[in-house]
C-alpha cells in the first residue's frame, strides 16, 4: 500500500534515534519498551521521545504488566499448531531480576513433505507502573496525555486499577 504524504518512516536504534524535528505523537507497540531491557536504556529512550514531541503532543504505548508476565508467561511452554505449521514457546522468567527470556520456534511444512524450522530468542523487562510514571515524570514537564479523552481514560484506567487493587491484589489479572 501507499504511505501518506509526508509520513516518513525511519529505522533507527530506539536508544539514540534522530527525528530531525518535532512530531505531535509517538507511538510504541507490540511491547516495545519491555524490549528496553536496561531501565538506563528506556530513561534514555522516554527523554528523546520527551525531547521530540510537541509540547501539547502525545505518546501512546503498550507494555506486558507484571500479572502477565508472571502468571501467563512465567516458566510456561505453549505449543500452537494449525496446518502447515506449528509453533513452539518456551518463557524463562526471572522474577527477581524482571527478565523474561522468550525461545521461540516455528516450524513450516514446505509442500514436499519436509518441515522448516526457524529460531528466534528475546528478552523482555517487567516494568511495574510506578517504575514507568517516575521514569516519564523525570523528563518533566512530562510526556503529557495531550488530549481531554485520553486524559479521562487515563484517569478511568488509573481508577479502576485502584478499585481493582481492592478485590484483587494481584490487579493486572484482567489487563495483560
Amino acid at each position: 500500500e501507499k504511505c501518506p504524504e509526508g509520513v516518513l518512516f525511519l529505522c533507527q536504534d530506539i536508544t539514540g534515534f534522530e527525528l530531525y524535528g518535532t512530531v505531535s505523537a509517538a507511538v510504541c507497540s507490540m511491547d516495545t519498551l519491555n524490549h528496553l531491557t536496561d531501565p538506563g536504556d528506556l530513561a534514555r529512550t522516554l527523554d528523546l521521545l520527551h525531547n521530540y514531541i510537541e509540547p501539547d503532543g502525545v505518546l501512546v504505548f503498550d507494555v506486558n504488566s507484571p500479572y502477565k508476565f508472571g502468571k501467563v508467561y512465567g516458566n510456561c511452554d505453549y505449543i500452537l499448531e494449525d496446518e502447515g505449521v506449528m509453533l513452539t514457546w518456551q518463557n524463562d522468567y526471572r522474577p527477581e531480576e524482571k527478565i523474561a527470556d522468550f525461545y521461540i520456534s516455528v516450524f513450516r511444512e514446505n509442500g514436499d513433505g519436509l518441515w522448516e524450522r526457524s529460531d528466534a530468542d528475546f528478552s523482555e523487562r517487567c516494568y511495574t507502573l510506578e517504575e514507568l510514571r517516575e521514569l516519564l515524570e523525570a523528563g518533566a514537564p512530562a510526556l503529557p496525555i495531550g488530549t481531554a479523552a485520553a486524559r479521562k481514560a487515563a484517569e478511568d484506567y488509573a481508577g479502576f486499577r485502584d478499585a481493582a487493587a481492592e478485590v484483587d491484589p494481584e490487579l493486572d489479572e484482567g489487563c495483560y
